[in-house]
């Protein structure tokens, strides 16, 4: 791992969480800088954006990474997201 401390992330997303249907997660503190979400499976809940609005779960392809700024993800009852960080933040 001293190689990404010296030289940085490669890619685009450099950590992922899941989060289960019926759960909530704050996008703040530790979990500041979610850039980006991928529904598995047939997970309803919602996903609120930092700049207003949600999107339904139900509205998102279940495997396809959608870029979207998150301030917060819940409800549901089914399924799990990943919500991914984004290289923008550290």
């Amino acid at each position: 791992m001293a190689e990404f401390s010296k030289f940085g992330h490669p890619g685009n997303l450099k950590s992922v969480t899941s989060v289960s249907g019926g759960a909530t997660l704050h996008c703040t503190g530790s979990m500041y800088g979610v850039g980006a979400v991928m529904k598995v499976g047939s997970y309803n809940g919602t996903i609120q954006l930092s700049g207003g609005g949600s999107v339904a779960g139900t509205a998102l392809t279940a495997g396809v990474v959608y870029n979207l700024s998150v301030s917060k993800v819940s409800g549901g009852d089914t399924g799990s997201i990943y919500v991914f960080k984004t290289q923008k933040v550290s």
